[in-house]
């Protein structure tokens, strides 16, 4: 079953494979890739971002790397881009660390 996804009601939107485009604050759209997908959301209402979840469990050990996929598509509004950044709270929590993550309009 195909079905749309809202990034800002996570909770009330199950996993689903998506070949139409949800419409996130009138600016971003997504598209799910996989049955896999966490769907981004605000912790908070106030939010100046989506926290965003893997679509598989992963084990990465201390001072390891891992690339990581979302399954997730957006598809960033002209004269915008996105931007991938540790969530304070997780970073402090869990030691985590981001790297650089510029999602280009266009890739």
């Amino acid at each position: 079953m195909k079905q749309s996804c809202r990034l800002s009601a996570v909770t009330e939107v199950p996993p689903v494979i998506s070949s139409q485009r949800a419409d996130l604050e009138g600016n971003i759209q997504c598209n799910t890739l996989s049955e896999f997908v966490i769907v981004a959301d605000r912790a908070l209402e106030g939010a100046a971002g989506f926290d965003l979840g893997i679509a598989d469990e992963r084990i990465i050990l201390a001072e390891g790397k891992a690339i990581v996929w979302t399954d997730i598509c957006l598809t960033v509004p002209s004269g915008c881009y996105g931007w991938i950044t540790p969530r304070s709270g997780l970073a402090a929590k869990w030691f985590l660390n981001v790297g650089a993550g510029v999602i280009d309009r266009d890739y």
